[in-house]
């Protein structure tokens, strides 16, 4: 009575689910393949590193203009940073899933070892991060009326994602010889610019600009004024 043809139209809608899903199945495929192709040549280039990274490492560092001390004190620098910053990383998540935990228990949230476990993986999701885990808890404590919710929001928001930035400065600064403030807008600017991977880049290039600055310096005799009244009985 209303002039529609129910088979055509069933028919039509069949034919656009069926490219849909081939559609989808293509993309699933593509994406796939593109899966096992990175991961063949990751496997490939550990072996490679893993079985000449040495006599890599040393052909990459004759390549480098400078003298062998300068090159030895740029890499000793390099090595260092990153060893502080991959333990500065690993120490901070570990500290923000033990807050946001006891916070958990604190408030009352059922399984805190378990959602403090969790904080600590997402530290390293570099979208979202600790709140992926604390932000659903409080929303719901939240949503339900529950009590201390609130609390338990300003602790994480607090304690645990305020820590992040400040703390890792901290501890990247006990070991690396920069000025803190330096380090600290090192690790928001490389976050900025590269996003989780600038933790790392960031203070890496700082120190390498702290490290060519200290070799101008050298090779050129310039003494700050400071040094120049210490030396000089001032």
């Amino acid at each position: 009575p209303l002039g529609v043809d129910l088979q055509e139209t069933a028919l039509n809608s069949i034919d656009d689910i069926s490219a849909a899903i081939a559609a989808g199945g293509a993309h699933v495929a593509r994406n796939l393949v593109l899966w096992l192709f990175n991961l063949i040549v990751l496997v490939l280039s550990l072996f490679v590193l893993f079985k000449d990274g040495a006599s890599f490492m040393r052909w990459a560092i004759d390549l480098v203009p400078m003298e062998a001390q300068h090159k030895h004190h740029l890499l000793g620098e390099i090595n260092t940073t990153f060893a502080a910053v991959v333990r500065g990383i690993l120490a901070v998540a570990l500290l923000q899933g033990f807050l946001a935990g006891l916070g958990f228990w604190v408030a009352g949230v059922h399984f805190p070892l378990l959602l403090g476990g969790l904080t600590i993986i997402a530290a390293f999701i570099p979208l979202g991060g600790t709140a992926l885990v604390w932000g659903p808890v409080c929303a719901y404590m939240i949503f339900k009326g529950l009590p201390h919710a609130w609390g338990l929001l300003a602790w994480c928001v607090l304690a645990v994602a305020l820590l992040d930035n400040v703390l890792k400065a901290l501890l990247i600064g006990t070991q690396v010889r920069a000025p803190l403030l330096i380090l600290f807008l090192s690790l928001l600017g490389g976050m900025h610019a590269y996003g989780f991977m600038g933790v790392l880049i960031g203070p890496l290039l700082v120190t390498c600009a702290l490290v060519f600055v200290r070799i101008y310096r050298e090779e050129y005799h310039i003494r700050l004024p400071s040094e120049s009244r210490v030396e000089d009985g001032v």
